[in-house]
């Protein structure tokens, strides 16, 4: 579960003792971590909300995700050891992160080795 605050709000005024900012992996394992400590108040920020589009679920939609309003739609750089081209780079903005992007993807190659 998680609490929602108007921009601007002051956090201490809840009591939080830690701020982590990004719902994905690292920061939802580290919300958990910390929050095992019942005296501890962590408040977990992040931009893009909950991962409700029902495409992230299915495998097939994978590459699809990217350019999607669940991909903050970053893009590399030009790449000298790619003939000097651009690529797409993609980020999940939900809770998860780039998880609800790329799980599918690693999963979806595994299964074809098998």
């Amino acid at each position: 579960m998680y609490q929602l605050y108007r921009f601007g709000t002051r956090l201490s005024s809840y009591g939080t003792n830690f701020v982590i900012v990004g719902a994905g992996t690292a920061g939802c394992v580290l919300a958990n971590r910390l929050s095992e400590n019942p005296d501890v108040q962590v408040t977990l920020i992040e931009a893009g909300g909950p991962a409700t589009d029902p495409s992230i679920m299915d495998p097939k939609q994978w590459p699809y995700l990217t350019g999607s309003g669940v991909d903050w739609g970053y893009r590399t750089v030009p790449q000298p050891h790619t003939d000097g081209r651009v690529h797409d780079w993609p980020r999940g903005k939900v809770m998860g992160g780039d998880q609800q992007h790329q799980c599918h993807g690693s999963c979806s190659r595994a299964s074809q080795r098998f």
